[in-house]
């Protein structure tokens, strides 16, 4: 399933509220009238009750009631619903009403569980709740009793606080939810019912009597039985059916007693009924599709109608799909399911298993499908299936969701299955914990003894993990005799990337190009987002020197970054992003600003559009320092490489933050800032002293340091002693940079020949790395330099180059794009919208959803959603209604 349907993974009865009952419905307008009035003026309506009290029911009644226009979502909660799965699911059942998002509402799932976010994803959700044009709207959150991730409670509670006027928050649960519920109550934006207020009265119990045709004197002995508990009182009709009239006797009904009258229930039923019942139980939703594979009955779709019609403690949860009846749908009460699990397990524990089995085979999600196979004891199929959706979840984000699905295995077969082995390393790789991810695949490659490709795979995984612990080991060691060839594709690709980076790590650069292509050409046979994900370049990569006739690195970055942009196509996910940072690396790369800093507000609306996600805000403010070094604005590129270093996960190696670090340096000489340059040298040493090491890129420091303290004489031999070394620390430009600063330095010191002689090799290093490069982190050595009557110390073709170099970062800031900056409200054409956001602008005027605007240009509803977002970015307004009275006032 690619990223793109992400969304189909939840179940569409998940968002769907129940259907009131047509038949034997009771009007209570002693509740009804309340609850009625405070879904439409409440911040928070409660409902909390033991089960069996109709919270469900009341709750999907009164919906029903609400006034036409009303908006509202319908969420059912399950067991191991986290924050992700919550919001997921919400974003779904919020769809049909259109919400302006700013952010990709598929992305804000994954955006909340990241540190830090909760509050601006919070912020995002309510924005766009406030901007919907709807004149009041209700969520439902049922069976919250289910949610035990604090993360989750924790978004809620920010959530209820920051709740448009316009919209109620509705809670079915059994136990009162950590909500700050007592500050509600003195502001009077609660409504609470609770047990007695959902219980029936004497009077309630009488008019269902009636309603039912019973006699009226069983009514009092019915209430007395059961005081008013809902399915309480069902049981007991149901088990009345066959008593005469006059007959007051009746057992005392309570939840106790539940399995023995739910079994009454079910030994009254028809055999065939009774049987197809049982066997599915074991469904969280009973649809005929599922049903009969579990029953093997092929009239699934009349029993089920047939269970609907009796009334045995089912709601029907089915719908509308673009005008189409959908099949019927029933969810037990937990009750009944409870009941009949156990009646199922005590009469036939030998179909359990397979009944569990065929359960999950029918099951898409794996939240659902894992946890089946685990109950039925399928533990190597379920780790095996929770391995095939692993990489995948993770790609989305859904780390969480993958612990948990982990934790659910016993503690003895996961020591010994090496496909939960590797799950767990690749979780841990997800969190960047290198040492846990490290642990996990030894164990893996040891669990598989006997197994040369398993054990293979988990030795890739170990270099990831060494590398990233700052362990140079020769990635080679680690599949000693084995054939690189028999991997899977994703294992090679990611076993090429270590090479790449390990030749990276220990100078040898030409190398590193040819690997990266070789990589390339294996991905490029794969559209799975999740194997590219594996493999994100490092800017580190950009600039590398290639060799002859085998391509240099950059050739290798464009095509990932091309190949990255056609599977992503409009998925709101980190992966676009990504490849448009590394164009706008290229970009820069090539000295071709104004292409670059186009691509930098390209990437930074496609990064606000995904969330915020690390993978690309961390790479874009790299970005987005090197071009403001080139463009001269150095105080704008000293805080973005200040903030990289921050934002760097701590988990991250030691290697990866010295080299963050590192690159603040170099921002800070280049605008000879030594108050930058002495902060970033304290941390520095810290890290290298930590590393135990000292990384190829610290025989640049002394240069450094000496340059920008202006000690010409001293800089002058560090530089030279850094170029001897010069083909393995050509990294990020620094050969180009060393040469020009060497030179500047040799002017200074009047020594001109030897300046000319330093220059001299730069036209072959540029053309190797695919760019100037470096000389854009020397603006000041390079217009010294190009500044300079060289005579005939330097040929006049690289005399021209150097000034031509020395005049790209002279572009004043006004002439600079700003796709971002919003549009003035003078005119269409003053507002910088593309053509198709100006169709789509019309068909907003119109009235039309995004479904139908997305059928209408044959879009996906991602774009559309995007481009609704860019509309009213660029229009200065908030809401779709506000756009369309902007377009008709100017049409």
């Amino acid at each position: 399933m690619s990223l793109a349907t992400v969304p189909a993974e939840i179940a569409i009865t998940k968002i769907q509220a129940p259907k009131p009952r047509s038949s034997g419905f009771l009007a209570r307008a002693r509740i009804e009238e309340r609850l009625g009035q405070a879904l439409l003026r409440q911040r928070l309506v409660l409902v909390t009750a033991p089960a069996g009290y109709g919270k469900t029911s009341v709750l999907a009644h009164q919906l029903g009631e609400l006034p036409d226009g009303v908006a509202h979502a319908w969420v059912a909660l399950e067991e191991g619903d986290d924050l992700q799965r919550l919001l997921e699911a919400l974003v779904a059942a919020l769809e049909p009403y259109d919400p302006p998002w700013r952010t990709a509402p598929e992305a804000l799932a994954t955006t909340a569980t990241q540190p830090g976010r909760r509050a601006a994803v919070v912020s995002e959700l309510v924005n766009a709740l406030d901007a919907c044009e709807v004149p009041h709207g209700v969520i439902v959150l049922d069976d919250l009793h289910r949610v035990s991730d604090p993360e989750a409670l924790e978004f809620l509670k920010l959530m209820v606080e920051r709740l448009p006027t316009r919209w109620t928050l509705a809670v079915g649960t059994r136990t009162e939810p950590p909500l700050a519920l007592p500050r509600l109550r003195a502001l009077g934006e609660l409504a609470e019912f609770r047990q007695l207020d959902l219980a029936f009265g004497r009077s309630e119990v009488l008019a269902l009597v009636r309603l039912l045709g019973l006699p009226e004197e069983r009514a009092e002995a019915l209430w007395e039985r059961t005081q008013g508990w809902p399915v309480g009182l069902r049981l007991a009709l149901n088990a009345w059916q066959d008593v005469a009239p006059g007959t007051q006797r009746l057992p005392p009904i309570n939840r106790h007693v539940f399995d023995y009258l739910a079994a009454e229930v079910l030994d009254r039923l028809p055999e065939h009924l009774r049987r197809f019942l049982l066997r599915c139980s074991v469904l969280s939703e009973l649809d005929p599709k599922r049903c009969a594979a579990l029953s093997g009955e092929p009239r699934a779709a009349e029993l089920l109608e047939e269970i609907e019609r009796l009334g045995l403690f089912a709601t029907a949860i089915d719908g509308e799909d673009d005008g189409l009846s959908a099949p019927l749908t029933l969810r037990l009460h937990d009750l009944f399911r409870a009941a009949l699990l156990h009646r199922l397990e005590r009469e036939h524990p030998e179909e359990l298993p397979g009944l569990l089995k065929t359960a999950a085979a029918h099951e898409p999600d794996p939240a659902r499908s894992v946890p089946l196979l685990v109950r039925a004891g399928e533990l190597d199929g379920a780790a095996e299936l929770l391995l095939a959706h692993g990489h995948r979840l993770l790609t989305l984000g859904a780390g969480a969701l993958v612990d948990r699905l982990l934790g659910l295995f016993p503690p003895d077969f996961q020591q010994r299955c090496p496909d939960w082995l590797r799950m767990q390393g690749l979780a841990a790789w997800n969190r960047w914990d290198w040492p846990a991810m490290l642990t996990a695949m030894q164990q893996a490659e040891a669990a598989a003894a006997g197994d040369p490709l398993r054990q293979a795979v988990a030795r890739v995984y170990q270099v990831i993990a060494t590398l990233s612990l700052d362990r140079l080991e020769p990635p080679e060691r680690h599949l000693q005799g084995f054939d690189e060839a028999a991997l899977p594709l994703n294992a090679r690709v990611v076993f090429l990337f270590s090479q790449a980076w390990f030749a990276l790590q220990t100078g040898r650069l030409g190398e590193v190009g040819p690997l990266l292509h070789r990589m390339v050409d294996l991905l490029e046979q794969t559209d799975a987002h999740e194997v590219w994900y594996q493999v994100l370049p490092v800017p580190r990569f950009v600039g590398l020197p290639g060799q002859p006739g085998l391509g240099h690195a950059n050739g290798a970055l464009q095509r990932y970054a091309e190949g990255l942009l056609r599977i992503a196509a409009d998925a709101p996910t980190p992966l676009r992003g990504i490849a448009v940072v590394q164009q706008g690396w290229l970009l820069l790369w090539a000295g071709q600003l104004d292409e670059a800093e186009a691509a930098l507000a390209r990437a930074r609306a496609d990064a606000h559009w995904a969330g915020e996600p690390v993978t690309v805000r961390v790479p874009l403010k790299a970005l987005t320092a090197l071009l403001r070094t080139a463009q001269g604005r150095g105080d704008e590129a000293l805080e973005e490489v200040r903030q990289r270093v921050t934002d760097l996960p701590r988990s991250g190696g030691l290697n990866t933050r010295w080299t963050a670090l590192f690159l603040w340096g170099r921002v800070a000489v280049a605008f000879g800032r030594l108050d930058e340059w002495q902060a970033c040298r304290e941390q520095l040493d810290r890290v290298r002293a930590a590393l135990g090491y000292e990384p190829l890129l610290g025989r640049a420091v002394p240069a450094l340091e000496a340059c920008v303290m202006g000690q010409r004489a001293a800089e002058v031999p560090a530089w030279q002693a850094l170029l001897e070394q010069e083909e393995s620390i050509d990294i990020m430009g620094l050969a180009v940079e060393a040469r020009l600063r060497l030179a500047e330095a040799l002017l200074a010191l009047g020594r001109r020949a030897e300046a000319a002689e330093a220059l001299l090799p730069l036209p072959a290093r540029v053309a190797r790395q695919g760019g100037p490069g470096g000389a854009l982190l020397a603006r000041s050595a390079l217009r010294r330099v190009a500044e300079q009557a060289w005579g005939d110390l330097l040929p006049a073709d690289l005399q021209a180059q150097l000034r031509r170099c020395a005049g790209l970062g002279a572009l004043p800031l006004a002439e600079l794009p700003s796709p971002l900056k919003p549009a003035p409200a003078a005119d269409i054409a003053a507002a910088g919208l593309t053509a198709r956001e100006l169709e789509i602008l019309e068909r907003l005027a119109a009235g039309e959803s995004n479904k139908v605007i997305a059928r209408v240009f044959e879009l996906s509803p991602f774009t559309v959603k995007r481009h609704v977002a860019n509309i009213l970015e660029k229009l200065g307004v908030q809401s779709r209604g506000q756009a369309a009275d902007w377009f008709r006032r100017r049409a």
